[in-house]
Protein backbone atom coordinates (compact mmCIF):
# COMPACT_ATOMS: atom_id res chain seq x y z
CA UNK A 1 0.00 0.00 0.00
CA UNK A 2 1.06 3.36 -0.60
CA UNK A 3 0.28 6.64 1.29
CA UNK A 4 0.79 9.94 -0.75
CA UNK A 5 0.48 13.28 0.54
CA UNK A 6 0.52 15.83 -2.45
CA UNK A 7 1.31 19.58 -2.67
CA UNK A 8 -0.49 19.54 1.60
CA UNK A 9 -0.65 23.35 2.98
CA UNK A 10 -1.36 24.30 6.39
CA UNK A 11 -1.37 28.04 7.86
CA UNK A 12 -0.92 29.20 11.22
CA UNK A 13 -1.93 32.99 11.85
CA UNK A 14 -0.86 33.78 8.46
CA UNK A 15 2.36 32.15 8.35
CA UNK A 16 2.05 28.56 5.71
CA UNK A 17 3.33 26.10 8.70
CA UNK A 18 3.24 23.29 5.54
CA UNK A 19 4.27 24.71 2.33
CA UNK A 20 3.15 22.31 -0.13
CA UNK A 21 4.17 19.13 1.00
CA UNK A 22 4.54 16.47 -0.44
CA UNK A 23 5.72 12.61 0.32
CA UNK A 24 4.91 9.19 -0.26
CA UNK A 25 5.07 6.35 2.40
CA UNK A 26 5.06 2.59 1.08
CA UNK A 27 4.38 -0.42 3.68
CA UNK A 28 7.16 -2.69 4.12
CA UNK A 29 8.96 0.68 5.15
CA UNK A 30 10.30 2.40 7.65
CA UNK A 31 10.78 6.68 7.65
CA UNK A 32 12.89 8.65 10.14
CA UNK A 33 11.01 11.94 9.65
CA UNK A 34 13.62 14.74 10.70
CA UNK A 35 13.27 18.59 11.31
CA UNK A 36 14.08 21.15 13.83
CA UNK A 37 11.82 22.08 16.80
CA UNK A 38 8.89 24.35 14.89
CA UNK A 39 8.92 23.01 11.26
CA UNK A 40 5.71 21.30 11.42
CA UNK A 41 6.49 17.49 11.77
CA UNK A 42 3.57 17.22 14.39
CA UNK A 43 1.31 19.27 12.11
CA UNK A 44 2.46 17.68 9.33
CA UNK A 45 1.37 14.06 11.36
CA UNK A 46 -2.17 15.64 12.79
CA UNK A 47 -3.14 16.12 9.28
CA UNK A 48 -2.30 12.54 7.99
CA UNK A 49 -4.37 11.48 10.70
CA UNK A 50 -7.30 13.97 9.82
CA UNK A 51 -6.96 15.33 13.64
CA UNK A 52 -7.18 18.99 12.41
CA UNK A 53 -7.89 20.63 8.72
CA UNK A 54 -5.63 22.17 6.13
CA UNK A 55 -5.91 24.33 3.19
CA UNK A 56 -4.52 22.96 0.29
CA UNK A 57 -3.34 19.59 -1.12
CA UNK A 58 -4.59 15.50 -0.35
CA UNK A 59 -3.55 13.09 1.32
CA UNK A 60 -4.79 9.57 -0.58
CA UNK A 61 -3.97 5.93 0.23
CA UNK A 62 -3.48 3.75 -3.10
CA UNK A 63 -5.64 6.63 -4.74
CA UNK A 64 -8.05 7.10 -1.92
CA UNK A 65 -9.12 9.74 0.25
CA UNK A 66 -6.84 8.49 3.56
CA UNK A 67 -9.74 10.40 5.71
CA UNK A 68 -12.61 8.21 4.89
CA UNK A 69 -12.89 6.95 7.89
CA UNK A 70 -11.13 3.53 7.04
CA UNK A 71 -9.10 3.50 9.48
CA UNK A 72 -5.81 3.33 8.04
CA UNK A 73 -3.41 5.66 9.79
CA UNK A 74 -2.92 5.51 13.14
CA UNK A 75 -1.23 8.23 15.34
CA UNK A 76 0.32 8.36 18.96
CA UNK A 77 1.74 11.59 19.90
CA UNK A 78 1.20 13.79 23.10
CA UNK A 79 -1.94 15.24 22.15
CA UNK A 80 -4.11 14.99 25.67
CA UNK A 81 -6.49 12.15 24.39
CA UNK A 82 -8.80 11.62 27.36
CA UNK A 83 -10.44 12.87 30.67
CA UNK A 84 -7.97 13.58 33.10
CA UNK A 85 -9.73 10.81 35.31
CA UNK A 86 -9.94 8.08 33.12
CA UNK A 87 -8.20 4.92 34.18
CA UNK A 88 -6.15 3.07 31.76
CA UNK A 89 -8.22 -0.38 31.45
CA UNK A 90 -10.60 1.56 30.28
CA UNK A 91 -8.70 3.83 27.62
CA UNK A 92 -8.09 0.91 25.99
CA UNK A 93 -11.45 -1.04 26.59
CA UNK A 94 -12.38 2.05 24.67
CA UNK A 95 -9.91 2.29 22.05
CA UNK A 96 -10.35 -1.98 21.34
CA UNK A 97 -14.16 -1.47 20.88
CA UNK A 98 -14.21 1.71 18.63
CA UNK A 99 -11.15 0.06 16.28
CA UNK A 100 -12.64 -3.67 16.89
CA UNK A 101 -9.24 -5.15 18.26
CA UNK A 102 -8.16 -7.26 21.13
CA UNK A 103 -7.75 -5.54 24.46
CA UNK A 104 -5.07 -7.75 25.48
CA UNK A 105 -2.01 -7.25 22.85
CA UNK A 106 -2.43 -3.93 24.49
CA UNK A 107 -2.67 -4.37 27.99
CA UNK A 108 0.35 -6.89 27.79
CA UNK A 109 2.53 -4.32 26.02
CA UNK A 110 1.79 -1.91 28.91
CA UNK A 111 2.87 -4.35 31.20
CA UNK A 112 5.91 -5.36 29.93
CA UNK A 113 7.24 -1.79 29.88
CA UNK A 114 5.95 -0.70 33.41
CA UNK A 115 2.41 1.05 32.79
CA UNK A 116 0.07 0.03 35.54
CA UNK A 117 -3.46 -0.42 33.69
CA UNK A 118 -5.19 0.13 37.04
CA UNK A 119 -3.98 4.19 37.34
CA UNK A 120 -5.76 7.24 36.26
CA UNK A 121 -4.30 9.29 33.21
CA UNK A 122 -3.69 12.02 34.78
CA UNK A 123 -1.48 10.13 37.27
CA UNK A 124 0.82 8.66 34.31
CA UNK A 125 4.23 9.63 33.79
CA UNK A 126 5.17 11.60 30.87
CA UNK A 127 7.02 8.57 30.13
CA UNK A 128 3.73 6.56 30.97
CA UNK A 129 1.41 8.09 28.83
CA UNK A 130 4.12 8.30 25.64
CA UNK A 131 3.87 4.10 26.03
CA UNK A 132 0.40 3.89 26.97
CA UNK A 133 0.07 6.19 23.04
CA UNK A 134 2.36 3.94 21.14
CA UNK A 135 0.57 1.04 22.30
CA UNK A 136 -2.23 1.62 21.21
CA UNK A 137 -0.77 2.87 17.76
CA UNK A 138 0.91 -0.40 17.48
CA UNK A 139 -2.01 -2.86 18.12
CA UNK A 140 -4.33 -0.78 16.04
CA UNK A 141 -4.06 -2.91 13.53
CA UNK A 142 -3.45 0.11 10.83
CA UNK A 143 -1.17 -0.47 8.23
CA UNK A 144 0.31 3.13 8.62
CA UNK A 145 1.49 3.87 11.79
CA UNK A 146 2.60 7.72 13.12
CA UNK A 147 4.90 8.15 15.89
CA UNK A 148 5.51 11.54 17.36
CA UNK A 149 8.36 11.28 19.72
CA UNK A 150 7.73 7.86 21.01
CA UNK A 151 10.63 7.95 23.22
CA UNK A 152 9.37 11.02 25.27
CA UNK A 153 10.02 10.86 28.70
CA UNK A 154 11.44 6.89 28.48
CA UNK A 155 14.69 6.10 29.63
CA UNK A 156 17.15 4.21 27.47
CA UNK A 157 16.15 0.81 29.32
CA UNK A 158 12.48 1.66 27.93
CA UNK A 159 13.26 3.07 24.53
CA UNK A 160 14.93 -0.20 23.87
CA UNK A 161 11.72 -2.05 24.48
CA UNK A 162 10.22 0.01 22.50
CA UNK A 163 12.20 -0.33 19.41
CA UNK A 164 12.19 -4.15 20.05
CA UNK A 165 8.57 -4.04 20.08
CA UNK A 166 8.43 -2.14 16.68
CA UNK A 167 10.83 -4.28 15.22
CA UNK A 168 8.77 -7.22 16.25
CA UNK A 169 5.33 -6.27 15.44
CA UNK A 170 6.69 -4.47 11.35
CA UNK A 171 5.87 -6.20 8.08
CA UNK A 172 5.46 -6.49 4.30
CA UNK A 173 1.71 -5.13 5.40
CA UNK A 174 2.49 -2.22 7.88
CA UNK A 175 4.92 1.40 7.25
CA UNK A 176 5.99 3.18 10.22
CA UNK A 177 6.83 6.82 10.06
CA UNK A 178 8.89 7.52 13.09
CA UNK A 179 9.34 11.15 14.03
CA UNK A 180 12.36 11.97 16.85
CA UNK A 181 15.18 13.85 18.25
CA UNK A 182 17.47 11.05 18.57
CA UNK A 183 18.51 11.12 15.28
CA UNK A 184 21.20 8.06 15.56
CA UNK A 185 18.47 5.36 17.27
CA UNK A 186 15.79 6.36 14.44
CA UNK A 187 18.44 5.97 11.77
CA UNK A 188 19.81 2.43 13.44
CA UNK A 189 16.58 0.61 11.65
CA UNK A 190 14.91 3.46 9.14
CA UNK A 191 14.57 2.04 6.09
CA UNK A 192 14.28 5.55 4.57
CA UNK A 193 15.11 9.03 5.86
CA UNK A 194 13.42 12.47 5.03
CA UNK A 195 14.49 16.16 6.53
CA UNK A 196 11.11 18.46 6.92
CA UNK A 197 12.86 22.05 6.36
CA UNK A 198 10.92 25.75 5.64
CA UNK A 199 7.65 23.54 4.84
CA UNK A 200 8.69 21.20 2.73
CA UNK A 201 10.54 18.03 2.26
CA UNK A 202 14.50 19.07 1.44
CA UNK A 203 15.63 15.26 1.73
CA UNK A 204 13.97 11.50 0.89
CA UNK A 205 16.57 8.92 0.62
CA UNK A 206 17.05 5.11 1.52
CA UNK A 207 19.01 5.35 4.26
CA UNK A 208 21.57 2.63 3.35
CA UNK A 209 22.47 5.59 0.10
CA UNK A 210 23.60 8.62 2.67
CA UNK A 211 26.97 6.05 3.27
CA UNK A 212 27.45 6.71 -0.13
CA UNK A 213 26.17 9.72 -1.77
CA UNK A 214 27.05 11.87 1.70
CA UNK A 215 30.50 14.04 1.62
CA UNK A 216 32.53 16.41 3.70
CA UNK A 217 35.11 17.48 1.76
CA UNK A 218 37.55 19.58 2.71
CA UNK A 219 40.71 21.59 1.39
CA UNK A 220 41.53 24.84 -0.09
CA UNK A 221 39.07 26.83 -1.65
CA UNK A 222 41.11 26.05 -5.60
CA UNK A 223 40.33 22.28 -4.81
CA UNK A 224 37.12 22.20 -3.65
CA UNK A 225 35.92 24.41 -6.69
CA UNK A 226 37.57 21.93 -9.15
CA UNK A 227 35.45 18.74 -7.55
CA UNK A 228 33.10 17.25 -9.99
CA UNK A 229 30.21 15.28 -10.32
CA UNK A 230 26.11 15.26 -9.92
CA UNK A 231 26.23 16.19 -6.75
CA UNK A 232 24.18 18.80 -4.92
CA UNK A 233 25.73 21.23 -1.99
CA UNK A 234 24.17 21.08 1.29
CA UNK A 235 26.44 23.88 3.53
CA UNK A 236 30.09 25.14 3.43
CA UNK A 237 32.08 27.20 5.63
CA UNK A 238 35.20 26.57 7.58
CA UNK A 239 36.52 23.95 9.85
CA UNK A 240 39.49 24.90 11.91
CA UNK A 241 39.94 27.34 9.49
CA UNK A 242 40.19 24.77 6.39
CA UNK A 243 37.41 25.21 3.83
CA UNK A 244 34.89 22.76 3.15
CA UNK A 245 31.54 21.79 1.60
CA UNK A 246 28.77 19.03 2.57
CA UNK A 247 27.85 17.73 -0.72
CA UNK A 248 24.84 14.40 -1.51
CA UNK A 249 25.48 13.20 -4.52
CA UNK A 250 28.15 11.32 -6.71
CA UNK A 251 31.51 12.97 -6.51
CA UNK A 252 34.51 12.53 -9.28
CA UNK A 253 37.56 14.25 -9.79
CA UNK A 254 38.94 14.65 -5.85
CA UNK A 255 42.24 15.70 -6.13
CA UNK A 256 44.58 14.32 -3.88
CA UNK A 257 44.40 17.79 -1.93
CA UNK A 258 41.15 17.55 -1.06
CA UNK A 259 39.79 15.19 1.73
CA UNK A 260 36.89 13.37 1.68
CA UNK A 261 35.18 12.28 4.67
CA UNK A 262 31.51 9.95 5.30
CA UNK A 263 28.89 11.77 6.34
CA UNK A 264 26.52 9.91 9.66
CA UNK A 265 23.28 10.96 9.66
CA UNK A 266 23.32 12.87 12.42
CA UNK A 267 25.94 14.98 10.60
CA UNK A 268 23.78 15.61 8.17
CA UNK A 269 21.01 17.26 9.82
CA UNK A 270 23.31 19.54 11.62
CA UNK A 271 24.34 20.54 8.09
CA UNK A 272 21.43 21.16 6.18
CA UNK A 273 19.57 22.97 9.10
CA UNK A 274 22.67 24.77 10.08
CA UNK A 275 20.94 28.16 7.96
CA UNK A 276 17.44 27.55 10.13
CA UNK A 277 19.31 27.81 13.48
CA UNK A 278 20.97 31.60 12.74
Amino acid sequence: MKLEVKNLVKTFGGRRVLDGVRAVFETGNIYGLFGRNGVGKSTFFRCIDDRIPFEEGSIEVDGVDARDGSGLVALANDDNMFPSDMLVRDIVRSFASLRDIDEEPVLRDLDSWGVDARRKWEKLSTGGRTMLMNALAINSACPFILLDEPVLGLDALNRDALYTRLLEDFGDDRCLVISSHIIDEVASFASHVMFLQNGRVTLSMPSDEIADRAHMLSGSQEALSKVAGDWRLVSKGLRLGVPYMCVIGDVESIGDDVRDERVDLQRLFIEMTREEAK
